[in-house]
């Protein structure tokens, strides 16, 4: 029985075969030669610069516009004051005129006396 065993061939077993990688398609850049740029690529670029341009003409014609804005601002305000500086000028002056010694003088270069059953005081 022992030499039974010692005769029994084992089947042989298939020998593998070695598959070689297939050359990879990619391109590495050497550091000398500069990677091609594809066409999407440089389309993002370009709507990118486009995008930042936009917004950069936005950008100065809100600030002009603001600016403007404040220059009339400012301008009426001046304006404003001035009118309220005018007004105030002329209360003082109506004032002045309206006063009670005032009025005597201009009555009795007119030659009206006064009498103080006949005055009424109207505001």
């Amino acid at each position: 029985m022992a030499q039974a065993v010692r005769t029994i061939s084992y089947p042989e077993q298939p020998k593998r075969r070695r598959v070689q990688a297939k050359p990879s398609e990619r391109r590495f850049s050497v550091a000398n030669q500069p990677v091609p740029m594809r066409l999407q690529d440089f389309l993002w670029y370009i709507v990118a610069g486009i995008v930042a341009l936009t917004a950069f003409i936005c950008y100065s014609v809100v600030n002009t516009q603001i600016e403007t804005a404040n220059q009339l601002a400012a301008t009426t305000t001046v304006q404003t004051q001035s009118v309220r500086d005018k007004n105030n000028t002329l209360k003082e002056e109506i004032s002045a005129l309206t006063t009670q010694t005032r009025l005597n003088k201009v009555a009795s270069k007119a030659g009206l006396t006064l009498q103080n059953g006949n005055i009424k005081n109207v505001k």
